[in-house]
């Protein structure tokens, strides 16, 4: 099988001044995964006609199509229309139905005369229609490659896209079913999932990661399904299985659902997250129908006012401590309707530690109605940003365990 690739020019000099953020590569990159269409290189490129010209010529060597996003407007800087019809070798056409949309749409008899250069297309190509823009757009082939030209704003380009360019690439895709095996993988670093992949020794698979918040999305590609799966089974001897599943799979929104399948609520009691446990689970929407909310007690006053632990507590065992995170626990479940809660209290550093208790210390408790208790203490090393995310996801995978019924905890320390 030949899969089809391909190359993303998205031009603009605001996006190599630095001034926006291009919003294109993640959409288009997902949409043209789904066609079975490999994204072979991404360009950004500033409003000049030279540099638009030898990139579209590379592109073309490179890649079976090409989409531009950008430079469709109608002022002096708007050069696709101008590049490709140069590249292409042919002269631009007036298309009055465009036309007549963009008169219609925008200005009536009143429109700018600037404007009629938006209804001009290279000849040959089609016209892709925007109905929430004057900015058309067009496609067409030249030299067995495909060129697609879409606007810069977000809202039209994915709109043209989804409802006209998606559907004939996925008409005429090369599937890339049994080709690929997705897993997600969770508190693994990529250098020592590189290794374990190595161990495995299936030399004819590849592998290829995406960084998630909570997790390494791997896909192992390339030789049969059997070698494919003697690399997984290589990687979850290595890993461990509860590291390791097939899948894409969002934690949280997983959780979610057992407790949705369960008829429970979550509550959180965050002191050393600050509210990023409550983050991801809130991404996720829906998640009101399971998801109580959290309370964010990072200081001491605010775990005795809000939660009801006593001052003599802390003063005795420290904030962070197994005392302290089972009275968080209990005392969030005291002041909710949850069924389940975890609390989590530690030293995210860099400040804070001590030889008792070094940076990276955190204690996690989780607490149920039903009288399940369960409470931990980890040692997380790397900065503030890592401690506060490796705690988010411990805790995810101990509220897992507590809803499976599962004992994870020696494991979760030995991670």
């Amino acid at each position: 099988m030949n899969t089809k690739t391909c190359t993303i020019i998205s031009t603009g000099t605001e996006l190599t001044l630095g001034l926006i953020q291009d919003n294109h590569a993640v959409f288009l990159g997902q949409e043209l995964r789904k066609a079975g269409i490999q994204v072979k290189k991404i360009s950004f490129l500033p409003d000049e006609y030279t540099l638009l010209k030898d990139e579209l010529i590379r592109a073309k060597k490179e890649s079976n199509i090409v989409i531009i996003t950008g430079g469709l407007g109608p002022t002096p800087d708007d050069l696709t229309r101008d590049v490709v019809a140069d590249v292409a070798q042919v002269n631009l056409m007036f298309v009055e139905s465009a036309w007549e949309t963009i008169r219609k749409r925008k200005w009536g008899d009143n429109i700018p005369e600037s404007n009629k250069k938006q209804a001009y297309i290279p000849a040959g190509f089609s016209v892709i229609h925007n109905s929430c823009g004057t900015a058309c757009g067009f496609a067409g082939e030249n030299e067995n490659t495909l060129i697609i030209a879409l606007p810069g704003p977000p809202h039209e380009l994915q709109q043209m896209f989804l409802s006209s360019v998606a559907p004939v690439l996925l008409s005429s895709k090369d599937t890339l079913s049994g080709e690929e095996l997705v897993c997600s993988v969770y508190m693994v670093s990529e250098s020592q999932l590189a290794d374990s992949f190595q161990k495995a020794g299936v030399t004819s698979v590849s592998m290829q990661t995406r960084l998630e918040k909570d997790r390494i999305v791997l896909t192992l590609y390339g030789s049969t399904k059997e070698d494919r799966e003697r690399a997984f089974s290589g990687l979850v001897n290595s890993i461990g299985k509860e590291r390791i599943r097939k899948g894409d799979i969002n934690l949280a929104e997983s959780i979610l659902n057992k407790l949705i399948k369960k008829k429970m609520m979550l509550v959180c009691a965050e002191s050393c997250t600050g509210g990023l446990l409550a983050a991801w689970i809130t991404d996720i929407p829906g998640s009101s129908r399971a998801f109580w909310g959290s309370f964010i007690t990072y200081s001491n006053e605010a775990k005795t006012t809000l939660l009801g632990v006593n001052p003599d507590l802390i003063r005795e065992k420290g904030a962070v401590s197994k005392e302290v995170v089972h009275a968080m626990a209990r005392g969030a479940l005291e002041k909710s309707s949850g069924d389940i809660c975890i609390a989590v209290s530690g030293i995210a550093g860099p400040d804070g530690g001590s030889d008792e208790k070094p940076v990276g210390t955190v204690w996690v408790g989780l607490c149920m109605k039903n009288g399940i208790k369960i409470e931990k203490c980890f040692q997380f090393n790397g900065n503030r940003e890592y401690v506060r995310r490796k705690t988010a996801i411990t805790c995810l995978f101990l509220i897992e365990s507590a809803l499976l019924g599962d004992n994870i905890l020696d494991i979760l320390a030995k991670w």
